[in-house]
């Protein structure tokens, strides 16, 4: 388990954040736990902004968490570099995408 705190966040700590103050919505603290809940969107044309973006970065599936805001960006905390925003089309997320959850509905 990652860090969560001022000094250093994870990838699911910074979702599980964002959801809480955002949208007052409890996500569970791992990124595999949080791939367990919502509705699958599998298509990558059909992500709404709000989606949970799963990754498998470390050979295990949903082993990294984004939120799509859009433009085919997607916000998500980074070991090397932080919270940051990174193209869901890029060579190395888009390869390791494994499907989105739809938690929330934003019109």
């Amino acid at each position: 388990k990652g860090g969560d705190g001022r000094n250093g966040i994870d990838c699911s700590a910074f979702t599980m954040i964002v959801f809480k103050n955002v949208f007052g919505i409890t996500l569970p603290r791992s990124s595999f736990e949080q791939f367990k809940i919502g509705k699958l969107i599998t298509d990558i044309n059909s992500l709404k902004v709000g989606d949970l973006l799963f990754f498998n970065t470390t050979g295990r599936m949903a082993s990294h968490v984004g939120i799509y805001i859009g433009d085919g960006l997607f916000a998500h905390a980074s070991v090397k570099d932080g919270v940051t925003i990174s193209s869901i089309y890029s060579t190395y997320y888009r390869k390791r995408f494994n499907g989105a959850k739809r938690i929330i509905e934003i019109r």
